[in-house]
């Protein structure tokens, strides 16, 4: 008999579709990653609240968590700049998570406490910052079988570092390769 899906394919309607005609109706498929998605510093507040002085609504978690809603995602809320608070807040999420998403913390800053939190926390960071731009401080670590990303608190950077790097790693986790939509383009003015 021939195979009608590879492995690694990520099932669309077409392909359910396709193993229905063909009396396909229990086919193995890998288990998805849940993700969970934790915010840190002071000056943020939920959606929900208005901001006082000082203070901006956390719009990284809304976005990461709608980037992620393929991936089971959980929202572990805001971490404040304290490393008891960031140290709590990483030991519950990663008790129900295979992949952790922390937004903010990660630069050189004196409330940039992540890459120190999950070192304290049995991570491997096994890089905290990458050649790119938005993105540059970029953290990836590994303890056991959970896996994290410390992402930039910029919203741009944080977007542009979850399609470009995470995404991929967590449908690679699946068994897929995904490859993000590249698109070659002039630019109408010289670049320096």
């Amino acid at each position: 008999s021939d195979a009608i899906l590879t492995k690694g394919t990520k099932i669309q309607p077409q392909h359910i579709a396709l193993m229905a005609s063909v009396g396909c109706t229990q086919p193995l498929v890998a288990k998805k990653p849940i993700v969970g998605i934790i915010a840190t510093g002071n000056e943020l507040v939920e959606p929900s609240t208005t901001p006082k002085a000082s203070q901006i609504r956390d719009s990284n978690s809304c976005q990461l968590f709608a980037q992620a809603h393929d991936f089971n995602p959980i929202y572990f809320g805001i971490a404040k700049d304290t490393e008891k608070n960031l140290n709590n807040t990483i030991q519950k999420a990663i008790k129900q998570t295979n992949v952790l998403l922390i937004s903010g913390g990660v630069s050189m800053g004196d409330f940039d406490l992540v890459p120190a939190a999950l070192k304290n926390n049995s991570f491997d960071l096994l890089f905290e910052e990458i050649a790119i731009k938005p993105g540059k401080p970029t953290v990836f670590g590994i303890s056991g079988n959970t896996f994290c990303f410390g992402l930039p608190g910029n919203p741009v950077s944080t977007f542009v570092i979850f399609e470009l790097l995470v995404k991929p790693f967590l449908y690679k986790l699946m068994g897929h390769n995904y490859e993000p939509l590249t698109i070659q383009a002039q630019l109408g003015f010289n670049y320096k």
